[in-house]
């Protein structure tokens, strides 16, 4: 819980990014008994993404401000999401 209390919120939310990242440490586990499971915990909308799910990790190809959200960084986050699904086993 202390962990927890100390999280501070600054800047906006980038949920494709951590779909990315979650795929990532999925796909890089070294046991691969376990079934994977992705849980989303997040404060806001998405205020960031990306045009495809394949440049995710190059930053200059990130999209948004960091304080709205559209139809664009949902269904971008969605593509996402529906990526990691299918991807990881």
């Amino acid at each position: 819980a202390n962990k927890i209390n100390s999280f501070t919120a600054n800047g906006g939310t980038n949920i494709q990014h951590a779909f990315y990242t979650a795929q990532r440490t999925i796909e890089q586990r070294t046991n691969s008994t376990n079934k994977p499971v992705i849980i989303l915990m997040s404060d806001g909308e998405p205020t960031y993404y990306y045009n495809s799910v394949q440049t995710v990790t190059n930053q200059t190809n990130r999209q948004g401000n960091g304080s709205g959200s559209s139809g664009d960084h949902v269904w971008n986050t969605v593509k996402q999401a529906m990526h990691a699904k299918n991807t990881v086993n």
